[in-house]
């Protein structure tokens, strides 16, 4: 089985990534010049390979895909889990400014708390997240091989009854020009540990551009999600979310 963590690259996450910051701010103010209730704050938790995690909090102004806000003198971001508590660090890259720290645990059973600590004495501290239930994908695996006509038996540890998780599924197929095209389909699944998924469901079953004397690569990943809470003093609102996602890939599509 060819089971993977949040933390591995994908071309599928590298087109998650392109479509969710297509519409990100590039542009930053300090934080010096923005009160408090002018701060939307997005709070992320994702359990990494090797039962680390990662915590990491992007703050704007002007509502989700505003003005990154930089920290400056006096004023800094603290996550704690348990009885670590560590100052985050910031992280710019071509799209936006954020805060990110890494801790050598996945624990579930404790909170993740995020605090923003003002230069004007002010503590922003009642947003916390647990992390959601770990698990393993059982099958199917790498290797394997299922009609587009046919299902695809999926089994997984199963979370908490009533929930759902989320299976993104990805292709990548050879079209009758030569080139390469991928597509990818989410859908929401009861999170009981098993699914009967039909492939006549994928973008590629429908694609009368597809070479179909060529196998397409398949894979997918499931991702169990918890929502937390957020600090109502952040006025311009936010959200605090985590995550465990686990991925199959090196599986392939037959017509």
């Amino acid at each position: 089985m060819n089971t993977r963590n949040i933390n591995r690259a994908t071309s599928l996450a590298m087109l998650a990534f392109t479509i969710v910051c297509g519409a990100c701010s590039t542009e930053t103010t300090d934080s010096e010049n923005i009160a408090s209730p002018g701060i939307f704050a997005r709070m992320n938790v994702d359990a990494l390979s090797s039962g680390s995690s990662k915590v990491t909090v992007e703050l704007n102004v002007g509502g989700s895909n505003g003005t990154n806000i930089s920290l400056t003198s006096g004023e800094r971001l603290e996550a704690t889990n348990g009885n670590q508590t560590k100052i985050m660090n910031r992280d710019t890259d071509l799209f936006d400014v954020d805060y990110e720290i890494r801790f050598d645990n996945a624990d579930t059973a404790v909170p993740f708390q995020v605090t923003l600590f003002r230069a004007n004495g002010e503590i922003i501290d009642g947003s916390s997240v647990f992390l959601p239930p770990d698990f393993d994908i059982n099958s199917p695996n790498a290797g394997q091989s299922f009609s587009v006509d046919g299902q695809m038996p999926i089994t997984w540890a199963p979370g908490d009854t009533g929930r759902t998780i989320k299976m993104l599924v990805s292709t990548q197929c050879t079209t009758n020009a030569g080139s390469t095209t991928v597509s990818s389909r989410t859908f929401n699944l009861g999170d009981d540990g098993f699914e009967n998924f039909s492939l006549s469901q994928v973008p590629a079953a429908t694609n009368d551009t597809i070479d179909r004397t060529i196998n397409c690569e398949l894979g997918f990943s499931l991702e169990r999600t918890r929502t937390g809470s957020i600090d109502p003093d952040f006025g311009s609102g936010g959200s605090m979310n985590s995550r465990q996602v686990r991925e199959v890939d090196g599986m392939f599509l037959t017509f």
